[in-house]
């Protein structure tokens, strides 16, 4: 599983497996999920207002190991 927030568009990717996507599924204005030819989810998308939809700064998992990948911005290139 692969989480990927874009700070530019407010959007949000949750990868749940690989895939090829076969439909587009319209859960809320804001929220899609891409499903399989058997209807099985790959990726769910936030669109549009993401840090509206989820708490950005607390995440937790439970119940299982976990290997982090951050890649944040040097502070110079993150403020502009």
């Amino acid at each position: 599983m692969k989480i990927k927030y874009l700070p530019q568009t407010d959007t949000m990717f949750i990868h749940l497996k690989d895939g090829v996507s076969d439909n587009v599924v319209d859960l809320t204005e804001d929220i899609a999920m891409l499903v399989d030819k058997d209807d099985q989810p790959l990726v769910i998308e936030i669109y549009k207002d993401a840090s509206k939809h989820v708490d950005l700064a607390h995440i937790e998992i439970e119940g299982m190991k976990v290997q982090l990948d951050i890649q944040a911005k040097p502070a110079q290139e993150a403020a502009g």
